[in-house]
């Protein structure tokens, strides 16, 4: 049996041009064709349309999509919306969103240096959402090259039984990427 059965993925708009649109959905595709990788897709452009999806994503009924994959801008303990917000939403606003929520799910940050704000505050956002891990980037990372881990990510997750196992896994292919992209699991 898989660690991780299913992604929902909520993704905001990466950049403000239209013409120029990058976005997670061919990858979750991919994975589709590849081994039958059930997934969810969502485009956010609110931090309102975010905290919704949110609230989908913990109802019993989507409980098959045990990775919450959110592609956002980021900075260090925040995600960043093109909506007008001149503030970020926190990790500790997040946090009271999804209190007690995402019990036994992973959580996923394909954001730049979202991770980046030390382990006890990350430590304190998994123990307060009841998520298995939480997983993201702490340095600003290229869109192709964190789309490659995710990847390998998503895929180690659906073929590995346990998170340790995936995690090695990793370490072995792609631990070069891994350290590039200041990849970090926090359980």
């Amino acid at each position: 049996m898989a660690f991780a059965s299913g992604i929902f993925a909520l993704e905001g708009d990466p950049e403000l041009d239209l013409k120029h649109r990058y976005s997670v959905r061919p990858i979750l595709q991919c994975l589709k064709d590849l081994d039958g990788t059930d997934f969810l897709f969502r485009d956010i452009g609110t931090a309102e349309e975010f905290r919704h999806y949110l609230t989908q994503w913990t109802m019993a009924k989507n409980s098959k999509f045990d990775i919450g994959y959110f592609s956002f801008h980021g900075s260090p303990g925040a995600l960043w919306f093109p909506d007008g917000r001149k503030s970020p939403i926190t990790l500790e606003e997040l946090g009271d969103w999804l209190e007690g929520r995402a019990e036994g799910r992973i959580i996923h940050f394909c954001a730049c240096s979202v991770m980046r704000l030390g382990k006890v505050r990350l430590s304190d956002f998994r123990r307060q959402t009841g998520a298995a891990a939480v997983m993201g980037y702490r340095t600003d990372v290229d869109w192709a090259e964190s789309m490659a881990f995710d990847t390998l990510l998503f895929s180690a997750l659906r073929h590995y039984a346990r998170l340790g196992d995936a995690v090695n896994y990793l370490d072995k292919v792609a631990g070069k990427l891994e350290e590039h992209l200041g990849f970090e699991i926090i359980r």
